[in-house]
C-alpha cells in the first residue's frame, strides 16, 4: 500500500522547482606548485645571460674570419683573384666577410648607428653597410698581407688606372691597409689578369678593326717647351 503524503510532496517540489531559478558555479582549477621560487627563476635567467655574454666574448677575441678573401701565398687563390676582377660582382664578395664574423658585424653596426638610422632611407642604411665591410677588409689585410679581398683588388687596379699619385696611396695604406695594395703588386695583378679576360660579349664586324666614337680627341707625343717666356707646342702623329 502507498503512502498517501507522497503524491502531496511531489507536486509541492515540482510546483517550487518551476519557481527557482538554477545557477551554474564554475570550479576554480587547482594550481599545481612547481617547486621553482623567484629566486631559483633568477637564477637560470643569470646563467643563461653568462652563458651568452660567454660566447660574444669567445667570438670576439679569436682571430676574424677571413672566408672570403684569396690567400696571395696558394697561386691557385691568387690567379682565381685575376679572373674575377673582370666579374664586376664586387660587392657579393664581401659576403664570406660578414657571415663568417656575424657577432663581430653586429658589433660594429651598433657602433656605426645613431638615432637617424631609424628614419634613413634605404640608401643610407647600405651606406652604413659598405662602411661596416670596408672596416672588415681592413681588419683582414691588418691580420696579415697575404689576405687579399677582391674589393681591395679592384681599388688597387682603379688607383693604377687612374694614376693616383704614389705618396697618396701609401699614406692610404698607412691608416687604411684594405683600400690598397702596393703598386708593384698590382702591376703583378695586372699582368696575371690580362690573358684572363673574358671574351667579348659581342660578334666581331666583318672588316671593322676600330671604332671611335664622336667628339674624341687624343694628342700624340704631346710635348710643350718654354723658351725666353714664349710656350711652343708641338704634336707629333
Amino acid at each position: 500500500m502507498s503512502c498517501p503524503l507522497v503524491p502531496a510532496v511531489c507536486a509541492v517540489a515540482t510546483r517550487a522547482s518551476r519557481k527557482m531559478t538554477w545557477t551554474h558555479v564554475k570550479r576554480r582549477a587547482r594550481v599545481e606548485p612547481t617547486g621553482e621560487s623567484e629566486a631559483d627563476l633568477l637564477a637560470a635567467s643569470m646563467a643563461d645571460e653568462l652563458a651568452e655574454l660567454r660566447m660574444w666574448r669567445d667570438e670576439l677575441l679569436r682571430p676574424m674570419s677571413v672566408l672570403g678573401a684569396f690567400d696571395l701565398l696558394d697561386s691557385s687563390h691568387k690567379t682565381e683573384l685575376a679572373r674575377q676582377l673582370w666579374s664586376g660582382d664586387y660587392l657579393s664578395s664581401l659576403r664570406g666577410l660578414r657571415e663568417g664574423n656575424q657577432v663581430l658585424v653586429e658589433v660594429l653596426h651598433s657602433q656605426v648607428s645613431n638615432t637617424y638610422d631609424r628614419r634613413a632611407s634605404e640608401g643610407h642604411l647600405l651606406h652604413k653597410q659598405r662602411l661596416v665591410d670596408g672596416v672588415l677588409m681592413n681588419l683582414a689585410r691588418a691580420q696579415s698581407k697575404f689576405n687579399m679581398p677582391l674589393v681591395s683588388a679592384a681599388l688597387s687596379v682603379l688607383a693604377s688606372a687612374n694614376q693616383v699619385p704614389r705618396e697618396f696611396q701609401t699614406a692610404m695604406r698607412f691608416f687604411f691597409s684594405g683600400s690598397l695594395a702596393v703598386e708593384s703588386w698590382t702591376d703583378d695583378i695586372k699582368e696575371l689578369a690580362r690573358p684572363l679576360r673574358p671574351a667579348c660579349r659581342y660578334e666581331a664586324l666583318p672588316g671593322v678593326a676600330v671604332a671611335v666614337m664622336d667628339n674624341l680627341s687624343m694628342n700624340l707625343n704631346y710635348h710643350a717647351y718654354m723658351r725666353e717666356r714664349v710656350k711652343v707646342e708641338s704634336a707629333r702623329t
